[in-house]
């Protein structure tokens, strides 16, 4: 075999291996874009039915679904796919009569307001001024819209709502938890089944509350308002006793739907110094570190001012009782919950004067007048050593020079 032969075939191999890299790239498999499983944001609700007005049908809350695929990311239904939610058991309640039918399912498209959904995407008549019923069957597919959580509708990809609906004033009320199950079917398969849980209650202190707080930093400062920044905030976290979400039957707006706090800064005997204020708007009051400010998620800010970022000068100030010394008690309340936690209030900054009447005194320290000198500091006995060396070298010196012969 010559030389040259064998220089071809080994530039041939050189193509065919790069060609097969270049193959293999071109073939690599893309991300999924079929539903693999389906995950819930809060699986426990607990609501508080407004005492002014039960409405005898009414959307309650609602559970919000994301449908993913295999790499994790949301994706839309398949036509053949569905989200099935059913409820599976009622409590049981002695003198109650219980059912798993005392509740209906809805499919909103809002999981804050609980707007209903009353259309189809990619239907002809979607667009009608005629919107089409309700859907009250639990099941959600791919026809179906997607559900907002009041924020953002960019983050609404493969996300979608069941809310729960009673039938009249009474049904369900304080009689304990009804089980659910949420089902993401493809075909005739059961990818994905969650268990979830509801409970209407008539008052606060029926319902479980849970609340945490949380502080970074010192924000209390005695005769300031202040409000939370990433560095120094108070908040306070409300679930139910599942650690899920509590929220109230009153939707005439996002403010009513959110259950209200209440809460004073103590002092440590447990005098009430100042009146708190709590949002969960999503403001810079609502502040949360790690995520960024989420509305209507439970997670309150407190402050000691007004709910208006501005705080206005008329706004709640830190007492001017309040303690410099020795820890203040942050106390939160909600039906029959009560957190509290230890805070050191700051005294109010005072402004700096431009002299100062103290003196300073050091070795080597320079003095602006010539009358006054620096005390002359006693010399080590190295220094001493250091001086006799010095000496003994210079006479030396000297000794040597007078002996040089003249010129």
């Amino acid at each position: 075999m010559s030389t040259k032969t064998t220089l071809k075939r080994i530039a041939l191999v050189a193509v065919s291996a790069l060609g097969a890299g270049l193959l293999s790239i071109v073939a690599a498999p893309v991300a999924n874009a079929v539903a693999s499983s389906l995950s819930v944001e809060k699986s426990s609700i607990t609501v508080v039915q407004d005492p002014t007005s039960p409405a005898a049908i009414q959307n309650l809350a609602a559970y919000r679904f994301t449908v993913l695929n295999s790499d994790g990311d949301p994706v839309a239904l398949a036509s053949d796919e569905t989200i099935t939610v059913t409820i599976t058991a009622a409590p049981t309640k002695t003198g109650t009569t219980t059912a798993v039918t005392d509740f209906k399912l809805y499919d909103v498209v809002n999981s804050v307001t609980l707007a209903p959904d009353t259309g189809y995407i990619d239907h002809p008549m979607a667009v009608a001024t005629v919107p089409y019923a309700a859907q009250v069957d639990g099941k959600i597919g791919y026809n179906h819209n997607t559900c907002s959580d009041n924020i953002s509708a960019t983050q609404d990809a493969g996300k979608y709502c069941v809310g729960v609906q009673s039938v009249n004033a009474s049904k369900g009320l304080d009689v304990g938890t009804y089980t659910l199950t949420a089902d993401l079917t493809r075909g005739s398969a059961t990818l994905t089944r969650l268990t979830l849980s509801f409970k209407l209650v008539s008052s606060a202190a029926d319902s479980g509350a849970v609340i945490t707080l949380a502080k970074a930093g010192n924000p209390l400062v005695t005769g300031k308002a202040f409000k939370n920044t990433s560095t120094n905030y108070i908040r306070a976290t409300l679930t139910d006793a599942n650690g899920g979400e509590l929220v109230t039957s009153d939707t005439t707006s996002v403010n009513t739907i959110t259950p209200a706090l209440s809460g004073y800064l103590e002092s440590a005997a447990g005098s009430e110094l100042t009146a708190l204020v709590f949002s969960d708007t999503g403001t810079a009051f609502d502040y949360t570190p790690s995520t960024g400010a989420v509305a209507y998620d439970g997670v309150y800010g407190v402050t000691a001012g007004s709910v208006d970022d501005t705080l206005a000068a008329t706004a709640n100030t830190v007492s001017t009782s309040a303690s410099l010394t020795a820890d203040s008690v942050i106390r939160v309340r909600y039906g029959l919950a009560n957190a509290t936690l230890s805070v050191r209030v700051l005294a109010a900054p005072t402004s700096f004067p431009s002299a100062s009447l103290r003196t300073v005194t050091a070795d080597g320290m320079y003095t602006a007048t010539d009358t006054t000198t620096r005390p002359i500091a006693r010399p080590t006995m190295f220094q001493l050593r250091l001086r006799r060396y010095q000496s003994r070298l210079l006479r030396r010196t000297a000794v040597a020079q007078c002996r040089l012969p003249s010129h």
